[in-house]
Formats: structure tokens, C-alpha cells, sequence
């Protein structure tokens, strides 16, 4: 099984729904690992498995550029904001 495939389907929403149904414990989960192995799911041969893993790194590299960009862009609205708020309340608006 491809190693980052797997790490995927740890984070999934399926599998965390799966461990929440099963987990026992009340002020610390537990979890064996028989209940883990029970987890079903799709299993696509291992060249489809690097495919999606590749395509899934792709879209989460696209998406945290693309939240780097929109912090930037909140900040430079926050300064633009105070510099306005600045000028106005001088009187240099």
C-alpha cells in the first residue's frame, strides 16, 4: 500500500468517523488496533494509489499557496485600513 495514499485515508473523513463510532474511554479514547484493521474502505491497485496521493499532494501545495496568498492579502487590507482610519481622523484625507 502506498505510504502517502494511507496517510490520507487516516485523515479522512470516513476514517475519523469510523475511530469516533468505536473509540471506548471516556477521559482518554482508546483504540485497538483490531479496530483500526476493521476499517473498510476501496482499496485501488497500487499505481492508482500514487495517482490520487499524487494528486491530493498537488491540491494541498495549491491550497496552502493559495491561503498564503489571501493572509497577505488580509494583512495588507489591515494596514490599508489603518492607514486610511490614520489619515482621515488627521484630517489628511
Amino acid at each position: 500500500m502506498e505510504n502517502r495514499f494511507l496517510k490520507y485515508l487516516h485523515r479522512s473523513k470516513e476514517f475519523t468517523n469510523h475511530i469516533l463510532g468505536i473509540q471506548t474511554g471516556i477521559g482518554v479514547p482508546h483504540i485497538s488496533g483490531q479496530q483500526i484493521k476493521d476499517f473498510s474502505f476501496f482499496r485501488p491497485p497500487l499505481a492508482e494509489q500514487i495517482r490520487i496521493a499524487a494528486d491530493l499532494d498537488s491540491m494541498r501545495e495549491e491550497t496552502q499557496r493559495l491561503e498564503s496568498i489571501y493572509q497577505r492579502k488580509l494583512t495588507a487590507l489591515e494596514a490599508l485600513k489603518k492607514s486610511l482610519l490614520h489619515q482621515a481622523f488627521t484630517g489628511k484625507l
